[in-house]
C-alpha cells in the first residue's frame, strides 16, 4: 500500500494514512513498553522533562539550542530549548491554527516552518519564515495545496519542499524568496521529507517509489536518483550529518521505530538508538558529534541527545 507521509500529527481526514498514522498505533505499544526509563546501548542525555508531544527537531547552526513542534495546553507551536536542557521557551504564538516543522536559515536569523490554517477537519498550508524569537513572520510559499517540510540550503539561496499542488506528494525547489519554484520530483508514488547534503549538491528524501518506504538520494537539480535504503519496513525522516558521513533517518525495520545511520554510498548501516522505545525525528549538531531525536523511553515524548562516533 502507499500511503502518504505528512509532517503533520493531527488526522486530515481528506489524505491518505500519514507517517504519523502509522507511528501512532507502534506508539500506543511503545508507551506501554516504556513506562520506566529504558536505557540504550548508546549514552543518551535527556535534555526535557515534561513528557508533551514533541517532532520535527532543528539544531541552530551555532549549536546553542534545538527549535521544535511541541503541543502543550492542546496548542500545537513552535518551541525552543537550549542544548543544556534549560530555556524551555514557546517562540510561535499565533492562534489561528498550529504552526509545525521548524527549520534553521545557516546564518541563524530566520527560521522556516509550516503555518496551518485549519478549516473543518482540513486545513491550509503554507510555508512561513520569521526571527528566532517568533516575531517577523511572514509568507514564503503561499498555500496552493498541502505545502510542507521547507528546508533552506546550505548557502542559503534556495528552499526545498513539499507540495501537493500535483495531486500527491513532491520536492519542489525555489529561490529563497519562495519564487521561481521548480519542480525537482515526478513520479505516481509521494516523495517527502527533503534533507540538503552539507556541499547543498544531493537531496536526500523518503520515497515509497519502490513499493515501499525507502531512503533516496538524488542530485540538487533532480536528477540521478538512487536507493539509498532497500527493506520492506517503513524509512522515512533522512537527515544528512553536516560532515557528510552519515545519513540518519527513522525505520520500523527491527519491529519499533528507531534512529538509523547509513553512509551516503549505503554501507555501514547501524541502530544507534537500540532502544524499545519509539524514537524519531533525529537533528544532527552543527559539528556532527551527536544527534537529537524524540523518545518514548521515558513515558513521554522528550528530547535526547546521544553522541555519535
Amino acid at each position: 500500500m502507499r500511503y502518504s507521509l505528512s509532517t503533520k500529527e493531527h488526522c486530515r481526514a481528506a489524505r491518505p494514512l500519514s507517517c504519523f498514522a502509522v507511528l501512532a498505533i507502534l506508539l500506543a505499544i511503545s508507551l506501554a513498553l516504556s513506562a520506566e526509563p529504558l536505557p540504550g546501548k548508546s549514552p543518551t542525555r535527556r535534555l526535557t522533562t515534561d513528557g508533551d508531544y514533541k517532532a520535527h527537531l532543528s539544531w541552530s547552526p551555532d549549536g546553542s539550542q534545538i527549535v521544535f513542534t511541541r503541543i502543550h495546553d492542546g496548542k500545537m507551536s513552535l518551541w525552543s530549548v537550549r542544548a543544556d536542557g534549560t530555556g524551555l521557551t514557546r517562540i510561535s504564538r499565533r492562534d489561528d491554527g498550529p504552526d509545525f516543522d521548524p527549520s534553521w536559515f545557516p546564518d541563524a536569523r530566520r527560521l522556516v516552518y509550516v503555518h496551518d490554517q485549519l478549516q473543518g477537519t482540513d486545513g491550509k498550508l503554507s510555508i512561513y519564515s520569521m526571527l528566532p524569537d517568533g516575531s517577523n513572520a511572514s509568507v514564503l510559499v503561499p498555500n496552493q495545496a498541502f505545502e510542507e517540510c521547507p528546508r533552506v540550503s546550505p548557502d542559503g539561496t534556495r528552499l526545498l519542499f513539499v507540495s501537493t499542488r500535483h495531486g500527491n506528494q513532491e520536492i519542489y525547489l525555489a529561490d529563497i524568496s519562495g519564487k521561481e519554484v521548480r519542480r525537482l520530483t515526478n513520479d505516481p508514488a509521494p516523495d517527502t521529507h527533503p534533507s540538503w547534503s552539507p556541499d547543498g549538491q544531493q537531496i536526500a528524501f523518503a520515497s515509497a517509489r519502490s513499493g515501499n518506504w525507502d531512503i533516496w538520494v538524488m542530485q540538487s537539480d533532480g536528477s540521478q536518483p538512487r536507493r539509498l535504503t532497500d527493506h520492506p519496513a517503513l524509512d522515512c525522516w533522512p537527515v544528512w550529518s553536516p560532515d557528510h558521513r552519515f545519513i540518519a533517518f527513522t525505520s520500523n525495520r527491527d519491529g519499533n521505530y528507531e534512529i538509523y545511520l547509513v553512509r551516503p554510498d549505503g554501507t555501514g548501516l547501524r541502530n544507534l538508538t537500540q532502544s524499545p522505545a519509539w524514537e524519531h525525528f533525529a537533528a544532527w549538531s552543527p559539528n556532527g558529534h551527536q544527534l537529537a531525536f524524540v523518545s518514548t523511553r521515558s513515558g513521554g515524548y522528550d528530547i535526547y541527545v546521544v553522541p555519535v562516533e
